[in-house]
């Protein structure tokens, strides 16, 4: 995904938070996309379609590739988390609903 958050949301485990000050490592990667189909709306769970090498998603932010030589390591990121404008939005910029800290059982703000 072109969105480190939007990333976070498959990488992370459910419903787990981010919250500023944690901190990780990315692994970044190269998509060599080949013959692309997109989907203007959403198909549900679909195999690879014959004479095409990746599907991309209906809001443009990923892409589903089928053989591993199509995502080439390019470089690794460590990162800790900020409080950005971004906060609170999530996918293709839906608002995110607020959440409580399971730790602390507080609000977490956006």
């Amino acid at each position: 995904s072109k969105h480190a958050d939007y990333t976070f949301k498959y990488a992370m485990p459910e419903n787990a938070l981010v919250l500023p000050g944690a901190s990780g490592v990315t692994v970044m990667l190269k998509a060599v996309l080949g013959k692309t189909l997109y989907f203007p709306t959403m198909p549900g769970p679909i195999d690879r379609t014959p004479d095409h090498d990746c599907h991309e998603a209906t809001e443009h932010l990923e892409y589903f590739l089928f053989d591993p030589a199509q995502a080439l390591p390019v470089a690794v990121v460590r990162w800790r988390a900020i409080r950005t404008p971004r906060a609170g939005v999530l996918d293709a910029g839906i608002a995110a609903t607020p959440r409580q800290c399971p730790t602390c059982n507080t609000p977490v703000p956006l």
